[in-house]
């Protein structure tokens, strides 16, 4: 058996232990292991745990009408600023902001200056 196998073992066995109290008891028993790499072997069970959780959490899709409707829509932020401008022309940054903060899309002034500024290049090329 190699130092891993019995750190994950022992971990297995008696979950919730310190890593010294790991590295003491096996080598009492024989294998010589740090509390560093029992920290290490823990961090890998961790991680493993996480991916595979996470992995399954991708593959549930919501099936039920009810599910989907629990999601946020997704929103095209630009998208909106522009729509909103051609409707509205001349109006402010800070008009534009408020306007479609309140119907739900957070953007800033300073957002709507930046989409405005690559409007106004992309017409004159």
């Amino acid at each position: 058996m190699n130092k891993s196998q019995a750190v994950r073992d022992y971990l297995k066995a008696n979950p919730g232990v310190g890593n010294t109290e790991v590295a003491a008891s096996l080598t009492k028993s024989g294998i010589t292991v740090s509390p560093n790499y029992v920290a290490t072997i823990k961090s890998k069970i961790k991680d493993r745990r996480l991916a595979k959780k996470s992995a399954s959490a991708k593959a549930v899709t919501p099936t039920s009408p009810a599910a989907a409707a629990h999601e946020k829509p997704k929103v095209n932020k630009t998208r909106a600023i522009k729509d909103y401008l051609k409707a509205h022309p001349g109006v402010g940054n800070i008009e534009v902001a408020e306007s479609l903060t309140k119907s739900g899309i957070k953007v800033t002034a300073n957002y709507v200056a930046g989409i405005k500024g690559k409007m106004k290049t992309r017409r004159g090329k």
